[in-house]
């Protein structure tokens, strides 16, 4: 399984957390956060380095954005490296050892998360 599928599945079980669920989701969604917890964490001090390298700085040394989640670049022509570089971190395959579960579909979910939780839980639709 690809890196960023782990941070996907994490994300997409962070965003449910705040919902009201069955029990058997809910602790699915628990479990399932605590498992992929080092894996996520692991990806976003990477991406956070890589995003160190290149990004440029202020005179405080904090990172100049240009926008939400858009960093300016220190030397612009270095975008296509930073770019490899971050699809190859996303891309790095990982053994994840995790039982799927089954457990009762939410009332409302977002098509993405689905998608991104399918390979860890296995809704069943009433």
């Amino acid at each position: 399984m690809k890196l960023n599928d782990i941070v996907a599945a994490y994300m997409a079980a962070q965003g449910l957390m705040e919902e009201k669920l069955a029990y058997g989701t809910a602790a699915a969604l628990v479990r399932l956060q605590a498992e992929l917890r080092p894996l996520a964490e692991y990806y976003l001090a990477e991406e956070r380095k890589l995003m160190l390298e290149f990004a440029l700085t202020d005179e405080t040394g904090h990172v100049v954005y240009s926008g939400p989640n858009r960093f300016v670049f220190d030397d612009p022509k270095k975008a296509p490296e930073y770019a490899t570089r971050r699809r190859e971190l996303a891309e790095t395959d990982v053994d994840v050892a995790y039982q799927r579960l089954r457990c009762p579909a939410p009332e409302e979910i977002r098509p993405g998360a689905i998608l991104a939780l399918d390979p860890f839980l296995e809704f069943e639709v009433k």
